[in-house]
């Protein structure tokens, strides 16, 4: 885990206090976004599907929630030291995301581990991490 995802966080960032236990259930805690998180529903998809059970006054501050959420997620700096001494021991290391829209592994100090690597995963294009 390179990234503090915190529901609630984002939550209190987007809505009143009042409104956070229903819009978590429909979204964060959602059967659909466990499927978004497994890669078997695009963003957009899901944001769909999630707001179908919601009030039409939340969807565009849900969708904002949960296209932003990303960049609501610090890095965990005490991990570098820990990637990187696996790394310098011959451990290998994978960078594993599903559902990031955009490259959130770049804002933490691991990153340079990656870089120059190509990985390609079933069903998934391939990438490749450059600075």
């Amino acid at each position: 885990m390179l990234v503090d995802f915190d529901a609630k966080r984002s939550l209190t960032t987007h809505f009143a206090p009042e409104f956070h236990e229903l819009i978590n259930e429909k979204t964060f805690a959602s059967h659909t976004w466990k499927l978004m998180d497994k890669g078997d529903f695009e963003v957009e998809e899901a944001i769909e599907i999630m707001c179908r059970d919601l009030p039409e006054d939340f969807h565009d501050e849900v969708s904002k929630m949960i296209l932003d959420h990303e960049g609501e997620m610090p890095p965990i700096e005490e991990m570098y030291s820990i990637v990187k001494a696996l790394k310098e021991n011959g451990y290998k290391i994978y960078l594993l995301s599903i559902g990031l829209r955009r490259p959130i592994y770049q804002q933490t100090a691991a990153y340079d581990i990656w870089v120059g690597q190509t990985s390609t995963f079933p069903g998934r294009k391939q990438i490749r991490l450059t600075s």
